[in-house]
Order: C-alpha cells, then structure tokens, then sequence
C-alpha cells in the first residue's frame, strides 16, 4: 500500500476516515513486517475504542493502549460525551413522535383537555436531557429520558415490529417498565398536577381505575440464570431473550448497540486480502472467516460491500480469481437461509457491463438448476428471464464452462426449474438438452409440458410421446424451439401428425379408453400427414367379426368429424 493513493470515493476508504475521524487519529504509520494478525488485532482495537467513546456518559480523556509493535499513530487530544453522537434531529423527531403519540391517544377515548395535559407532561419530561443537567431515572442507572419517550411511543401507538400474537406480551411488559419508572418520578415529583397526569395515563394504558394502578416493581436484575444458560454453552430461544430483556429491564441503547454491530469493516478487508485460487493455511483461514460471515443474515451495507468485492476482480480483468471467489461465495449463500444466491447474481448483473455478463451467465444458468425455483418466485422469474435473453450461439460457446460447474459434474438439479408458462424461457432448455444434463431435463421440461400443455398441439400429441425414443426427443426439441411462434410451422405439424399416426396404428385396447384420446383425434384436422384420413376411416368403419366396432364410440364421433372438416387431400399424399 506504501505510496498508493486510495482512491476517496471507495466506499472502504470513506468508512475508515470517518473511524479515524470519530478517534481522533490524525495518520496511521504501518511497519512492512506487522503480520496478518498484528493487523486484524488493531482493528478490533479500534472498533472497541469507538464502542467506548460512544457508550461514555462523561467527559473523558482518551488515549489510545495496547498497540502492536510496527504500528504508529498521531492522535489528537479531545472530549467527548454521549451528546456529541446524539443525531442533531433528535429533538424534531421526538416532536413527531409527541404529535402522533397525542393523536393515538385522543383516538383512544382521552377527551382534549387530558391529551393537552398529557402533552405538557410529556415536554416538561422531554427537558430532563437538556443542557448537562442529566436526571438519574431512580431504578434504572443505564436507562435515558430518551429510552422513556421510545418506549412511551411504542406502547401507545402499538408500534411494534413483530407479529400480532406476540404483540399483547410485549406491550404488557413495557407498560409495566414505564409503570415502574413513571411510579418513582410521581414520588419525587411536587406538582400537583404532572401527579394526575401519571395516574390517569398509567390508568389508560393499563385499562384499569385511576384509584387501582398498582404496578410491579421488579426486583433487582438476577444475572445467576443467564450466566447459568451461556455457561452451559445453551442455545437461547428468542422468547427467552425477551422474556430476560424485559424483566430485568435492559436500557434500550444497549440493545441497539448490540443489534446495530455488524461485519462490514471486517467483510472489507477479508474480500481486499483473499486470494481464492491459492492454496496456504492463511487463505484458509480468511475463506473460514468469510464464510462464518456470509452464513449471517447480512445487512444492506454488507451486501452492498460483498458485491464490490467480488466485482474488483471483474473490473481488474482477473478471471480466475472472480470465479473462484463466486463459486466460494454462492455455495455458502445456498445454506445460508438468509442472503440469495439468486439474489446476489441478479444484483450483480445489473452493475455489471455486458462484457462481464458473459462469465456471470454460466454462474446463474448453475444456480437455477441446483436452487430450483424456490419460495421467491418473483426472483426466480427474473433469473430466468435474465439467463434466457442470450443468444443460443453465444450459450453453446459457454457450455464449456457450464460443464464445469457443480450442477452438471454432480447431475445435481432441482425439480421445479421449469415453468411451462415461461414460454420465453424455452431456448434456454433448448440449449440445456444439448448437454450432459439431457435426459434430466428432458424429464423435467416434458413431464411439466404434458401435464399442463400451453396450446393444442401439445395437447395433442404430449399424453403419447415417448421422449426414450430418438424421434420422440427431436420432435420435443423443435417444439421448444418454436413454441413461442403465433402459429406452429407446418415441418412441426406434420411431425406431429406422424407421431399420432404411429400411435393410433399400434394402439392396444387398453390405450383406447384413455381420456385424452378424443382429443388428440380431434386435433388430427389439422395434421398433414400421409395416411392419416385412411386411418380416421378405420376408426370410424373398423368391426370385430363385422358387427362389433372395435373403437370406442367416443373415439368413433371424434373421427367421423374430422373426417368431415377435412377440405381437402393432405400435402403429403399430393405429393
């Protein structure tokens, strides 16, 4: 990196500016020789310097400890406290916030005077946090005025983010939160009147009699359980981390530091420093990492940041490496239950040029058949709809690479890749059954097809075909191939209508009761093929011991019509 200029517009470069400016380090001098987890301790240290700048309720001297050897900083000398990371619009949002929370309660029965009663409370709460004058909340040391007015909103709008038999649980226990906080400030309080206000607002929010609110204080914050449950190396279930959060009454801040800690700067340099296609112990481990990261359920920024990554190598021309970094990345996307592979290539098509569309297309083409089409079926459409827009000459020139990947080297295909009403996907399987996947496709696509056939030729001809046999397969590859025209070519037709000629010739009895049959009889009025009149003739006049018809009388109808239909002689038999 030594006099390499860095270019100010990478997302990596202006996250690492503005850590270095949150710190207050003015340069960052790196010897030659600091190893690979000399460097990954440092910028833990710096993460965990930020935490505690921004956790602190105090002024504070800081100083930064602990570096590794080969690294230097100039710092600057400064003060923060948790004012200095408030965002600026607090006070306008938590104005928003009064307004809706006024208007939910007037909705709710309290008639005007209580609502602006109920306002004038609530600001004269709201300027607890101005200036340094900072009330300790009595009972809760860790707990803001802030957290109170969030929580105070959410439990009179019902503005909770789950789903709604949770909801009743939930509400109860931050009512009985802000009971026990709103219980200690009536005690310290002398006006008279914010007095009422707190009994009749705890009495709406509770649904019970102003001269009966009775809230419950909990005790003390008992760590024994949960140090218990984490000891012994157990897995929480979600409503137990609610159910510990809520009755030990852990301030909000801190659960939104926690859930807001993500792997963007890690997931940087991982993608900066991974070299996919060697093989040493240290590439391994970067790959490990990558990968415990990936199985997450990434944020938009870590998405966003995975995808520049793996385009560096696109834009820099290194084909070799962009391969081996995506087929490491979708193969753990598949299990990771969050992040779509699908979703991943989709969003890489669409920055990408047209050059780098073509390595991208083998990728997605294996994705469809390995995920299938899965519980996103709109995101599947697109995929499809993206892979089918190629060329055939340029998907044959790909096969190559297709052939390569695991979906064709392991015959790993799902079962729900084709949709018959996709119509516009259909060259894509026609190129599909010229490779080592044939016969797999060739199930899937026909079995589909017959079972819900998308016009009346296929209608026809689908419940006969036999697609083991040569001639069977050829006719379903022309009819893939031409199926998206407004009128089948007569070629197709008359290949059509030799398949049921063959069919009707070497029918069994059995066959003869078939459902479908009085159609695909029907259907031969537009089927030029030699010998076909002849053979509507016999079903109609054909008699066992010259009484009995040896044709249902179904079959017999069917014939006899279109027989009539038929102008004129069949293009073959003139011929």
């Amino acid at each position: 990196m030594e006099n390499i200029a860095l270019p100010e517009t990478s997302t990596s470069v202006r996250d690492l500016h503005l850590l270095l400016e949150k710190l207050g380090i003015r340069s960052i001098e790196l010897q030659i020789f600091i190893s690979f987890k000399q460097l990954l301790f440092f910028i833990k240290k710096l993460l965990a310097w930020r935490m505690q700048l921004e956790s602190t309720q105090a002024f504070i001297t800081f100083d930064v400890t602990d570096l590794p050897n080969g690294i230097r900083l100039e710092q600057q000398e400064f003060f923060v406290d948790e004012r200095s990371i408030v965002n600026e619009s607090s006070e306008h949002d938590f104005k928003g916030k009064l307004d809706e929370m006024c208007l939910a309660l007037g909705e709710q029965g309290l008639n005007k005077q209580q609502v602006e009663q109920c306002r004038v409370f609530l600001e004269k709460i709201s300027e607890q946090q101005e200036g340094n004058k900072k009330k300790e909340i009595q009972g809760f040391p860790n707990a803001t005025w802030d957290d109170v007015q969030s929580l105070l909103y959410k439990i009179v709008t019902g503005a909770y983010s789950i789903d709604k038999q949770q909801y009743e649980a939930l509400a109860t226990n931050d009512i009985n939160v802000i009971g026990s906080i709103f219980q200690n400030l009536e005690l310290s309080l002398t006006d008279k009147k914010s007095k009422e206000t707190i009994k009749f607002l705890l009495s709406h929010l509770t649904g019970r009699g102003a001269d009966h609110v009775k809230m419950e204080v909990k005790p003390g914050r008992p760590n024994t359980k949960m140090r218990q449950l984490l000891a012994d190396d157990e897995k929480l279930t979600v409503s137990e981390l609610k159910a510990f959060i809520y009755e030990n009454k852990i301030p909000l801040k801190v659960l939104e530091k926690i859930t807001s800690v993500d792997h963007s700067e890690e997931l940087s340099i991982l993608l900066q420093l991974i070299t996919p296609d060697v093989n040493n112990q240290l590439n391994e481990k970067l790959e490990q990492r990558l990968k415990t990261i990936l199985r997450g359920n990434l944020n938009e920024r870590e998405k966003e940041i995975l995808t520049s990554g793996i385009l560096q190598f696109a834009d820099k021309g290194d084909g070799k490496n962009f391969r081996s970094l995506l087929t490491l990345v979708l193969h753990t996307l598949r299990d990771s239950g969050h992040f779509n592979s699908l979703e991943l290539l989709v969003g890489l098509w669409s920055q990408v040029s047209a050059a780098t569309q073509i390595p991208l297309w083998p990728f997605l083409v294996n994705e469809l058949l390995v995920t299938g089409r899965g519980e996103r079926r709109e995101l599947f459409l697109k995929a499809t709809e993206i892979a089918s827009q190629m060329h055939i000459d340029r998907m044959r020139k790909l096969a190559l690479q297709l052939e390569e990947m695991d979906a064709f080297k392991e015959k790993k295909v799902a079962l729900n890749i084709f949709n018959p009403k996709y119509v516009f996907s259909y060259k894509l399987f026609v190129f599909l059954l010229e490779t080592s996947l044939e016969n797999i496709v060739a199930g899937i696509t026909f079995t589909a097809l017959r079972d819900k056939p998308q016009d009346s030729l296929f209608e026809a001809v689908g419940p006969l075909m036999d697609i083991s046999r040569p001639t069977h397969l050829e006719f379903f590859r022309s009819y893939l191939a031409q199926a998206h025209l407004m009128e089948p070519p007569l070629a197709l037709k008359m290949a059509a209508g030799q398949i049921i000629l063959e069919f009707l010739q070497n029918i069994s009895d059995a066959e003869k009761e078939m459902p479908w049959l009085q159609k695909t009889i029907a259907a031969t009025a537009g089927l030029y093929v030699k010998g076909l009149q002849e053979m509507l003739r016999k079903i109609v006049k054909e008699r066992k011991m010259g009484v009995l018809p040896t044709w249902p009388k179904n079959c017999r109808i069917a014939a006899e019509a279109t027989l009539k239909s038929l102008k004129r002689p069949s293009l073959s038999e003139l011929l």
